[in-house]
């Protein structure tokens, strides 16, 4: 997935030789209902053996999917911004606390641990790069922007996402 990003970076930037401002943005595993990276995790929790997935102390690097939009949209509106942008929370979350926000607002306990080589077969290739690996990014150039995180917190994001999708639209 990494050399897949990396491609996708050259060929955008290659964009900048012509004229065109080109930001990238450099997503943190983004949350949101009913699907992503959230309906993941969630499926264990279904089946009441929900919990934490490898160590639980590795870091995840994390975006709530309002402020994607609201990032995404100061760069359309802001001529000035162009580059690389980190778009994760500025506060890393680690397995362990992200699998107890998890299992609190779905009321069901985070209980198991499910062993890395386990999470490597029921995820495949997603387990390595997004929930063993230990990443912690920073969001600096995007704060030096003057954007705020409505969502800085991992357990208010997740109790945002599952407040919305019980909330009648």
């Amino acid at each position: 997935m990494a050399s897949v990003c990396r491609q996708w970076e050259q060929a955008a930037t290659a964009a900048v030789e012509d004229g065109v401002r080109v930001v990238v943005f450099r997503f943190g595993l983004v949350l949101g209902y009913g699907g992503g990276i959230l309906a993941e995790i969630e499926k264990p929790f279904q089946l009441r053996i929900g919990g934490v997935i490898g160590s639980g102390k590795q870091h995840m690097s994390w975006v709530h999917n309002k402020d994607l939009a609201r990032a995404i949209q100061l760069a359309l509106d802001r001529a000035e911004m162009q580059g690389p942008y980190n778009l994760a929370s500025p506060q890393p979350a680690s397995m362990a606390e992200f699998t107890r926000c998890v299992g609190k607002e779905l009321g069901r306990r985070s209980w198991t641990k499910v062993p890395a080589f386990i999470a490597k077969i029921i995820f495949g290739e997603m387990a390595e790069e997004l929930l063993l690996a230990d990443q912690q990014v920073a969001p600096k150039r995007l704060l030096e922007q003057g954007f705020t995180f409505s969502f800085p917190e991992i357990s208010a994001a997740v109790a945002d996402i599952y407040k919305s999708a019980s909330t009648p639209h």
